[in-house]
């Protein structure tokens, strides 16, 4: 396994013409994890907790094992604590998608494992605060066929839900399965939904309101309308279902909802992406009263009538809603695209993001913090990198606060899947980075902000440069200073003497002026370190030495 790379850099930004109020963003580390086989690795779903810490589950190859679940609990900096695998009875792929926490500091992690005998099952686990596991529940349906879990949550009482796929037969196909189970890992309820077209049912997400109801949503084939539709499901706190709604879009074609969250009023919300009259899908975001009762909907067709779909949503304290996904700006490819609504359907704004290469772009991940402030996170394809993480903040008037974009190593592809936010704004992402060897290994990161930027008039700046960095040598701390006569998209990056990248403390456009940080080197060792200055005008590249 490689040895995690712990990070801790102080960015202190000087600004010396007009630019108040600014927020920056520091990529305060990057943690990688490569399972023992040296294979692909990946990470899928990341929460936190209270007290700072990070959780990350996916899947990593380990030897003899194929991909096992693999959870991971980093402390605030980055700092591995613990890392458990889990290899289901098959002993072959075993993939962990989601993860939560409870106010005990358990953790459950959900996917799909290889039974013994058997396809794919559902598969929970449960592990303790230490990293311990508590217990395991394998669900395998009828047939000993595939049966896929999509989505996870649990509840303030320890209850865990899961939903998903499971073959039912040539006659049913797949039909849509949820189970509860309580704390102890003991399953409470199993529901199993067949549509009335006797065909693939999928569910694809699950909410439990406050009074413990269930909702699941996906697709549903429908023989009244002939077609796929968003299927919303009602249980109540004993897996008896409640009532069933439907969406079919006004293209009468294929319908799927993708996410769903409740309010605290019991009211229902639901994105995906269906079939328009004159485009191809649209973004189609509906709201339930908790009667199941449609409200409104509203529909996005992007620029360029192209395909759009939902892949996130969050609501905040006041109803608006938010939602994420991918939409066709111009031609054939599609861009990120976050879209705000009030509480009553009407759009607020909208925010796109594209790569440099133009190519397809896409969030995979919404996330809302304690200021209403949202984080989308996905993969942009930009020149000669391929495919990056990027993270985007925005307030909720839909301002952007930061951009954050990681290429790994190898200029390959890298994905990011999940993002959350802890309670102090921080931002942790993770995902799949490629390595040497086109292999990947579970990458997260942290980005902080840092505000209160002081701002000093009338000190000319003159051209861009790069100053040298001061003390150098240094243990374990140094000044880097640089200065911009424009405003202009600034990277600035730092790299061991083997070209891997440490830090990236600066990655977003900035103002005219002269800035200043503190690199702060504590558990990086002695060596020589380079760090690049790049703007669309300019790059220079300086060398410093750490000495311990």
């Amino acid at each position: 396994m490689k040895s995690l790379l712990r990070i801790a850099v102080i960015f202190i930004v000087i600004i010396l013409i007009h630019s108040d109020g600014i927020s920056q963003i520091n990529l305060h580390w990057n943690e990688r994890f490569n399972g023992s086989a040296n294979y692909y690795d990946e990470g899928r779903s990341i929460v936190t907790d209270n007290s700072g810490n990070i959780y990350v589950t996916g899947f990593s190859y380990s030897l003899g094992s194929f991909e096992d679940f693999t959870t991971i609990k980093y402390n605030s900096a980055g700092v591995s604590q613990w890392t458990a695998l889990f290899n289901g009875s098959g002993n072959s792929t075993d993939k962990a998608l989601f993860i939560q926490t409870d106010n005990s500091g358990n953790v459950y992690v959900s996917g799909y494992s290889t039974g013994a005998g058997s396809s794919y099952d559902y598969a929970t686990v449960k592990y303790n605060s230490a990293g311990i596991q508590q217990w395991s529940a394998v669900y395998n349906g009828q047939g000993n066929a595939i049966d896929y879990v999509t989505s996870l949550t649990t509840d303030d009482s320890g209850n865990v839900y899961v939903t998903g796929q499971s073959y039912g037969g040539f006659i049913t196909q797949y039909d849509i399965v949820t189970i509860k189970y309580n704390s102890a890992g003991v399953q409470q309820w199993t529901s199993r939904f067949d549509g009335s077209g006797n065909s693939n049912d999928i569910g694809s997400s699950l909410s439990v309101d406050n009074s413990g109801n269930v909702i699941v949503v996906g697709q549903s084939f429908e023989s009244n309308s002939g077609s796929y539709d968003y299927i919303i499901i009602k249980y109540n706190l004993y897996g008896e279902q409640v009532r069933i709604s439907y969406y079919d879009g006004p293209g009468n074609g294929i319908d799927v909802a993708t996410v769903v969250k409740t309010d605290n009023a019991g009211n229902i919300f639901v994105t995906g992406y269906s079939r328009g009259t004159s485009s191809q899908y649209d973004i189609a975001t509906v709201k339930y009263n908790p009667e199941g009762v449609e409200q409104w909907v509203s529909r996005h067709n992007g620029a360029a009538n192209g395909n759009d779909g939902g892949t996130g949503l969050v609501i905040d304290n006041n109803g608006n809603v938010f939602v994420t996904g991918y939409s066709g700006i111009s031609g054939s490819n599609y861009d990120i695209a976050v879209l705000k609504y009030d509480s009553t359907g009407v759009r607020q704004w909208l925010r796109s993001y594209t790569g440099t290469s133009n190519q397809n772009d896409s969030s995979t991940s919404i996330t809302i913090d304690n200021q209403e402030n949202i984080c989308v996170t996905g993969f942009c394809n930009n020149t000669g990198t391929s495919k990056d993480f990027v993270t985007i903040k925005y307030n909720t008037n839909g301002t952007q606060e930061w951009l954050g974009v990681y290429n790994g190593n190898t200029n390959g592809d890298d994905v990011a899947y999940s993002a959350a936010f802890d309670q102090n704004g921080d931002v942790f992402v993770t995902g799949k980075t490629t390595v040497p060897g086109s292999t990947t290994d579970i990458l997260t990161l942290k980005y902080s902000t840092v505000s209160g930027i002081n701002s000093i008039n009338n000190i000319p700046v003159n051209g861009f440069r790069l100053y040298d960095n001061y003390p150098n040598p240094f243990n374990p701390e140094t000044n880097i200073k640089f200065s911009i006569p424009e405003r202009s998209f600034v990277n600035l990056k730092i790299f061991d003497i083997n070209g891997r990248e440490v830090a990236q403390p600066v990655n977003e456009n900035l103002q005219p002026g002269l800035y200043e940080f503190k690199f702060k080197a504590v558990d990086l060792p002695s060596g020589v370190y380079f760090y690049n200055l790049k703007t669309e005008e300019f790059t220079e590249t300086k060398s410093m030495m750490l000495i311990k």
